[in-house]
């Protein structure tokens, strides 16, 4: 957010001078300029010269106020729930994180849409199952080209990680949790080929060139630190 027009101090001054106004009402300052994510104020600050830090605007003034930093972070108590904009130094006070996630829940402020109900999703419940009823005869590669999907999702949707709220068919191969074999998505290597590696009386490097893997994977398959489940 660009200054407001009718504010021509720097963030930094704006603040100062705001937390040290007289509030009869001890009412919430809410911050009026950029703010990330969370809905928390930012301004740049100066505490040395040639040194510039990225701060949190009621860190600031908490800080300003106190002399020290609310640690290990500071927890909004405003009246109604606490609003992340607000920079009223009285309405902070240190806390942990459990405590700040709790506040969080108690005042109705996460919100953490699952599956379709978030407004960024592309899939559908009913292609997350096809997906995962479709693993238990396709390798995770194939899952990757026939549904467009990077092989995190895949590997995520399939674990449970991902859309975990739709129930899992009992088709699915768990074992996707970490692929092995040619199961991995980048598997460049046959079963028969780890075999024959195995037994060859070629040296790693000689290995690698005819297979186009490095040395270092074919000594890690050799010492069964690969492809461990091959015997």
């Amino acid at each position: 957010m660009s200054r407001p027009n009718h504010i021509k101090e720097t963030r930094f001054e704006y603040l100062k001078r705001t937390i040290a106004e007289p509030n009869p009402t001890n009412a919430c300052l809410i911050w009026p300029f950029s703010k990330n994510s969370d809905g928390y104020g930012l301004l740049a600050w100066r505490p040395q010269p040639g040194l510039v830090q990225n701060v949190k605007a009621y860190r600031l003034a908490y800080y300003l106020k106190n002399g020290s930093w609310p640690l290990p972070l500071g927890r909004h108590i405003c009246k109604g729930g606490g609003d992340p904009a607000c920079y009223n130094p009285n309405h902070i006070v240190p806390g942990t994180d459990q405590q700040n996630m709790a506040d969080k829940v108690a005042n109705d402020r996460c919100w953490h849409p699952q599956g379709e109900a978030n407004p960024f999703t592309t899939i559908t419940a009913e292609i997350v199952t096809q997906l995962r009823l479709d693993s238990a005869t396709m390798r995770q590669v194939d899952l990757v080209r026939k549904y467009g999907f990077s092989r995190t999702h895949v590997k995520r949707i399939l674990s449970g990680k991902n859309w975990g709220h739709v129930p899992m068919p009992p088709e699915t191969r768990q074992r996707y949790n970490s692929p092995t074999g040619t199961d991995h998505g980048g598997c460049k290597l046959t079963e028969n080929d780890v075999r024959q590696i195995r037994t060859s009386e070629l040296q790693h490097t000689e290995l690698g060139a005819l297979y186009g893997v490095s040395a270092k994977t074919i000594e890690g398959i050799r010492a069964k630190r690969k492809w461990k489940h091959i015997a």
